[in-house]
């Protein structure tokens, strides 16, 4: 593998002369005995021959032999229970893989300049780039990670709050712009209720935050080979690990619950078996917890599923919102118009890019 990040090149020292991987060895070993952090497999090798390519990242070629896309045979195969248990073993083996090591804070992985791994980065989510790259200010800097759970909950609270007030089509019309300021505001409320204070401080574990059906690669049994899009993992909560959404073909504001459950359930025991088969629990301390255990309360408890756990009333009460709503921010009524007015004149824009 070779990486570009800044002016620094890495590769992967599979791919080095033996006397460059005796060296790193001997290093490694070294610096083991001592009691001091150990490089990764990633070591700098300035190339001349990739000047001008920009920042990259190459793990490994996968070819046409390693199999193909889940998406490319989902709608045929996902009604085969064969299929689907060594889809669900597979995906449970890389998600235990990954949280295995304990971390003690949350955010992204880095190479620093040496070839160390550090955990000195933001955890960069699929979704965080997504904002971005929509031009919404996130105000969130590289170096920041969070060591507790509520001040992450409270840092996504404040980009979905960013969403709504700089995207130029976050509302539809009044009734869209007051419900969703006072689900933000409800969310600031109850958040805290979703997850457990034992967790609070970790320990935090890998997990793939993009692991949706175009970047799993299975063979003809759906036996997984590969996973890609590799760079949307990120450090997080434990009660972050949760099954895939497509499990039921359904989008997540279409989902049957009761349908979703039954495959939810099919994947948890696939999920309990994987970890029985380690024969011991993640070497956490005292957090020493099954992750399967986890998840399972955070289904119990509403973690993966909020509504309607508090008032079904409220669910078809329109008081509740425009009561609500106020509280989100001062001044939201003027917000609200305001809001209304900017997707107005985005709609206009949109109509003479499409007319030209």
């Amino acid at each position: 593998m070779d990486s570009v990040s800044q002016a620094a090149n890495f590769t992967s020292i599979e791919q080095r002369p033996v006397h460059a991987r005796l060296f790193h060895l001997l290093k490694c070993r070294f610096l083991s005995w001592l009691g001091l952090p150990v490089p990764s497999n990633l070591v700098p090798h300035h190339n001349g021959n990739w000047k001008g390519m920009g920042p990259y990242l190459l793990i490994e070629y996968i070819d046409e032999t390693r199999g193909q896309r889940l998406s490319d045979t989902w709608e045929i195969g996902r009604v085969d229970p064969r299929l689907r248990k060594n889809l669900f073993r597979g995906l449970a083996q890389t998600m235990l893989r990954m949280a295995r090591i304990p971390f003690p804070r949350i955010g992204s992985l880095i190479i620093d300049n040496d070839g160390f791994l550090r955990l000195a980065n933001r955890p960069l989510t699929s979704e965080l780039q997504d904002l971005e790259s929509e031009g919404i200010p996130l105000d969130i800097p590289r170096n920041r990670t969070y060591d507790t759970v509520g001040a992450y909950i409270d840092e996504l609270l404040h980009c979905h709050d960013s969403r709504l007030r700089y995207q130029p089509n976050s509302v539809f019309e009044l009734g869209d712009a007051v419900s969703q300021m006072a689900a933000h505001a409800t969310l600031r409320t109850v958040r805290a209720d979703f997850f457990r204070r034992d967790l609070n401080e970790g320990p935090f574990t890998m997990q793939l935050t993009d692991m949706n059906r175009h970047n799993i690669i299975v063979d003809r049994d759906w036996n997984l080979t590969c996973h890609i899009d590799l760079e949307w993992t990120a450090i997080l909560p434990q009660e972050f690990m949760q099954p895939p959404l497509w499990l039921t073909n359904q989008a997540v504001d279409t989902l049957d619950v009761d349908a979703y459950n039954k495959l939810r359930e099919e994947f948890m025991q696939a999920m309990e078996e994987e970890e029985k088969n380690r024969l011991e629990l993640r070497p956490l301390g005292k957090h020493a917890l099954q992750l399967s255990s986890i998840m399972n309360v955070s289904w119990d408890r509403g973690t993966f599923w909020i509504q309607p756990l508090y008032s079904r009333l409220h669910r078809q009460n329109d008081q509740f919102c425009l009561i609500l709503f106020a509280y989100w921010a001062r001044q939201s009524h003027k917000f609200m118009n305001e809001k209304v007015n900017q997707k107005e004149e985005y709609d206009k824009k949109l109509l003479e890019a499409f007319q030209t």
